[in-house]
């Protein structure tokens, strides 16, 4: 994760549709201690359904927010609306996180949000809670022993005794959205479009939030815990929402990306929380449903989205089931140790020679795969994964240099697909490496791939970076020991499975001696393969 989650603090729910008529008279500032857990106005307080996640600020802005309430400093009013029950943060979800996490010592790690996010928590996560716990105890102390010092001014230090009176006198003030639960929506938007701008992929999930695949993506991106968007459906299809999203977060996200990378047991997706998580799932779980896949930042109207034309999910859930379970057939074509997995390597598709994942190679084969399973090509594509895949990870920069011409997007992906389908096509020709890098330099589209240009490095630095560690790694470390023992293509962590050299028909045996490490998908079309001739049918009279 890249920034601290302090999303379990504050719980979400739907705006209430009524409002008020006789709205009581309300409060225009409160004090810290309301913020205890425990306390009545904070156990009132929920954030919409519209509201951003509380995930976008790094340790060091939490810290300032809490230095700057601690100094005195002024902080910007906290926007609420009120309808029948409840109190909704509007604008503000982040500073009263972020002084509720000091106030309530949870960072993300807390007794709160270890109940809210489960037993399963990131890594990431867990090491930010600690960053920004230690940079606050340290700089300014914890909240309990400022109380206490408040209490005890002749014995308690002295800086905390001086934060103790500073935060005695001061408030947090309050401002109030008048009108219904739409105009109070609308007023999140406005706000947050003049100051505070939401990320595109955040924006489009909010407006779009009760379309199933908006829901689906969003249980993805949890594994299936954290807020239940989905709890308005029946137990069972509650249940079984949570368990597809969790299986596909773990095909996505399992093992964890560590940086720099240090081991080829690297996930098929990056990291769990990155800027592009959201994205990456949305795109995926659209590309899944035959929904048109656009760049989020370009479109101004939410009906230009193209899930804005999809009905909103019903109360049972069944369209959010669809969207997920056709997103897990799709991805078990290339992820898992089910017959229909390709088990493709994400070193060698997804990643740069540093490390960085690319979005754009991610999408790219998912259309491939597609487009391939339609037609009936994946065998073909199996008898020249070996020289696909060492191409691909010889010429790492080819990836980069697509993505530079064609850019990231829409365009980038289906331009990137249609040069993956080129050089297999070649491939399946018997074309040498040099006549496919000469057919390229010939192409009209191509010819902007050189791969003799190498990524430049900054030389006045002395240290190594994050990404120069990563890229000596998977430079020096031998990603060709590990590989499948009927196509000879890379094997992953993810996607291997013991096969039988002798088969069971022909009376081969589970002894160890019998075994090999295969491809899902290659164990799953042995018949085939043999049949064209790509392997040959191992004897029980042959040697072992």
């Amino acid at each position: 994760m890249s920034q601290v989650n302090l999303d379990a603090l504050i719980p979400r729910e739907d705006l209430e549709i009524k409002e008020l008529k006789n709205l009581p008279s309300q409060t225009r500032e409160i004090n810290i201690s309301f913020l205890q857990k425990g306390q009545l106005w904070v156990e009132g307080l929920r954030k919409p359904q519209f509201q951003r996640s509380t995930w976008e600020w790094s340790p060091e802005k939490v810290y300032s927010l809490i230095r700057s309430f601690t100094n005195g400093d002024l902080i910007p009013s906290i926007i609420l609306w009120k309808g029948e029950g409840n109190i909704f943060v509007i604008d503000g979800a982040h500073r009263l996180s972020a002084l509720m996490a000091w106030v309530n010592d949870d960072y993300g790690y807390g007794n709160t949000s270890r109940a809210f996010f489960g037993d399963n928590m990131e890594r990431g996560q867990i090491e930010k809670s600690k960053q920004v716990k230690k940079l606050i105890e340290e700089k300014i102390g914890k909240y309990s022993d400022i109380v206490f010092a408040g209490a005890n001014q002749d014995t308690a230090p002295k800086e905390w005794v001086k934060i103790a009176q500073t935060i005695n006198s001061r408030v947090i003030d309050l401002q109030w959205v008048p009108g219904n639960a739409s105009q109070a929506e609308e007023s999140f938007f406005k706000i947050n479009e003049a100051a505070s701008p939401l990320d595109a992929t955040e924006k489009r999930l909010l407006r779009v939030r009760n379309k199933p695949m908006a829901i689906g993506a969003r249980a993805i991106i949890r594994a299936g815990r954290g807020h239940k968007y989905w709890n308005k459906f029946s137990e069972p299809n509650q249940e079984k929402i949570e368990e597809i999203a969790s299986q596909i977060h773990e095909w996505l996200f399992k093992p964890e990306l560590v940086t720099p990378v240090k081991t080829y047991d690297i996930p098929l997706a990056g990291k769990s929380y990155s800027d592009t998580t959201q994205e990456l799932i949305l795109n995926v779980v659209n590309f899944s449903n035959n929904i048109k896949i656009v760049d989020a930042s370009r479109i101004r109207k939410k009906e230009d989205f193209p899930e804005f034309s999809i009905p909103d999910e019903s109360t049972d859930g069944v369209e959010t089931l669809k969207y997920l379970t056709n997103t897990k057939k799709m991805l078990s074509n290339i992820v898992g140790i089910q017959s229909s997995s390709l088990g493709l390597h994400p070193a060698v598709y997804f990643y740069s020679h540093q490390g960085r994942y690319q979005i754009t190679a991610f999408m790219a084969i998912i259309n491939l795969v597609k487009d391939y399973e339609n037609r009936n090509q994946l065998i073909k594509f199996t008898t020249i994964r070996k020289n696909f895949e060492e191409f691909l990870w010889k010429h790492k920069i080819l990836v980069n240099q697509a993505t530079t011409t064609w850019g990231s997007g829409a365009k980038g992906y289906v331009n990137l697909t249609k040069l993956f389908d080129f050089i297999i096509q070649l491939l399946l020709k018997k074309e040498s490496e040099q006549d496919i890098i000469k057919k390229l330099d010939e192409h009209e589209e191509y010819n902007f791939f050189k791969p003799n240009v190498k990524s430049l490095n900054p030389k006045y630095k002395k240290d190594f970076s994050t990404e120069s560690k990563s890229e000596v790694f998977l430079r020096d470390v031998d990603l060709y020991v590990r590989r499948c023992n009927i196509c000879d293509g890379f094997l992953h962590v993810n996607s291997i499975q013991v096969g039988h050299e002798i088969d069971k028909k022909d009376s081969g045996t589970g002894n160890a001696n019998n075994g090999r490490l295969e491809h899902p998908y290659c164990n799953s079309i042995k018949d085939n393969l043999i049949e064209i001739g790509f392997i040959k049918l191992k004897k029980l009279d042959e040697k072992i």
